[in-house]
């Protein structure tokens, strides 16, 4: 998972975690299209999985400045992980 090594790299091991938390409860097959994600969702009743993991993303976000530090990497200019 791609995505995941590079939340780890740029974020840290909560943020991978984070994404694969989300993406387990979608499957081994995970659905590319967002629509199609929605349609799961429902399907699968998961609104209140998805609730608590929005919790745990807002939380890592005030803590670790994320918005901050994915917007100097994709400028070019890296912060360094603490």
């Amino acid at each position: 998972m791609d995505a995941s090594r590079a939340l780890q790299g740029l974020l840290g091991q909560d943020w991978a975690d984070l994404l694969k938390e989300a993406m387990d409860l979608l499957g081994p097959e995970y659905p590319i299209a967002q629509p199609d994600r929605e349609n799961l969702i429902d399907a699968r009743d998961l609104d209140n999985q998805f609730e608590d993991l929005d919790t745990w993303y807002y939380a890592l976000g005030n803590s670790t400045h994320a918005d901050e530090r994915l917007s100097e990497f994709l400028s070019g200019t890296p912060q360094a992980m603490p």
